[in-house]
C-alpha cells in the first residue's frame, strides 16, 4: 500500500513524494479498520507506537486487538477527508486528518447508529524509505446515536451480496483478488 521510491535530488519532489506516502499510510487506515484487516492495520504503526483513542490509551497493537474485539459484530464506514502534512524535518511530519466514522452496532433496544466526526492527529516517522505512525491522537468534534432503521433481513438491501463485511467476506477480496 505505501508509496516509495529511492531519494531524490530535488526537495521538492521529494516532499510530494513524502507527502504521497504519508497519505496512502492514512487512506489505508479506513480499509483495515472497516474491513478488520489486522496486517493493514498493524502497518500503519512502528512496533513501539501509541494511539490514544477515544476512550483507549496504549500501544498499538493493543489498539488493533482492543479495536477488533470492539467491532466485532459492528458494521463500520470511515471517510477520510482534509489532510494536512506538515514536516518538522526530512523524517517528521505531524498530519491532521478529518474523519467521518459511522457505526452500526447492538446496544439495548436494538441496533443503533454511532457516527462520529474528528480527527487524526498523527506524528509520522521516517525510517528508511518508510514512513509510519509513531503517536496517535484520536479527537471527536460531534458525534450522535440514534436507533438503527437498516432492516438488513428484509429491507430493500437484504439480498446484496456487496454489503460491507470483514476480511475475506468483503465485496474488496473477491473483486480484486485481494489476500
Amino acid at each position: 500500500m505505501s508509496v516509495s521510491a529511492a531519494p531524490i535530488r530535488d526537495p521538492a519532489v521529494q516532499r510530494l513524494l513524502d507527502k504521497e506516502a504519508i497519505r496512502d499510510r492514512i487512506m489505508s487506515y479506513a480499509r483495515g479498520v472497516d474491513r478488520r484487516d489486522r496486517p493493514l492495520l498493524a502497518d500503519l504503526y512502528w512496533p513501539e507506537a501509541i494511539d490514544r483513542h477515544l476512550s483507549f490509551r496504549g500501544s498499538a497493537p493493543d489498539f488493533i486487538d482492543f479495536a477488533m474485539k470492539l467491532m466485532q459484530g459492528m458494521l463500520t464506514h470511515h471517510m477520510l477527508g482534509n489532510v494536512m502534512i506538515d514536516f518538522a524535518s526530512a523524517t517528521e511530519a505531524h498530519a491532521e486528518t478529518y474523519y467521518i466514522a459511522a457505526h452500526e452496532r447492538d446496544a439495548e433496544g436494538g441496533r443503533q447508529d454511532f457516527i462520529i466526526h474528528g480527527r487524526y492527529l498523527d506524528l509520522f516517522v521516517k525510517r528508511g524509505e518508510e514512513w509510519r505512525v509513531l503517536e496517535r491522537t484520536l479527537t471527536c468534534d460531534l458525534y450522535s446515536m440514534r436507533p438503527s432503521t437498516a432492516d438488513w433481513a428484509n429491507g430493500p438491501y437484504a439480498k446484496l451480496d456487496t454489503i460491507g463485511a470483514a476480511k475475506p467476506d468483503d465485496a474488496l477480496y473477491r473483486a480484486f483478488k485481494r489476500s
